[in-house]
């Protein structure tokens, strides 16, 4: 189910720039940090920004919402690290099968951001 939502959503991503024309397209990636050809390679990949990160965060008992809410640059500049990462399908697995605790600080580019976040206890989870 993951995966069919994660392709449902690249769909519409890549249709709604495409709808925006190349030159407002371009100007609204750049607003995210990210040229034409990267975001071109990100939605070849699971969309992990919107899907892999908050489950991310939610292993480490960060609430993504609150998160993004509080810290919207630094959860800005996470998911376009997100999206650019050539681990998701292992970041996928091992989100899927509880592992992701234990091992993400071995591949995950974003790891020092969610040990930080983990830390700072200001987007805990509630409970």
């Amino acid at each position: 189910m993951l995966g069919f939502q994660d392709w449902r959503r690249r769909r519409a991503a890549v249709s709604e720039i495409e709808a925006l024309g190349r030159d407002e397209g371009g100007r609204v990636l750049a607003e995210c940090g990210l040229s034409q050809a990267e975001f071109k390679w990100a939605m070849r990949q699971a969309f992990a920004s919107k899907l892999l990160l908050p489950e991310a965060m939610k292993s480490r008992g960060i609430d993504a919402e609150v998160f993004e809410n509080r810290h919207p640059e630094w959860s800005r500049d996470m998911r376009r690290t997100c999206m650019l990462c050539p681990e998701r399908r292992r970041c996928s697995t091992w989100l899927a099968v509880g592992e992701f605790e234990a091992s993400y600080r071995s591949f995950c580019p974003n790891a020092g951001d969610i040990d930080a976040l983990a830390e700072r206890g200001d987007c805990r989870l509630p409970g």
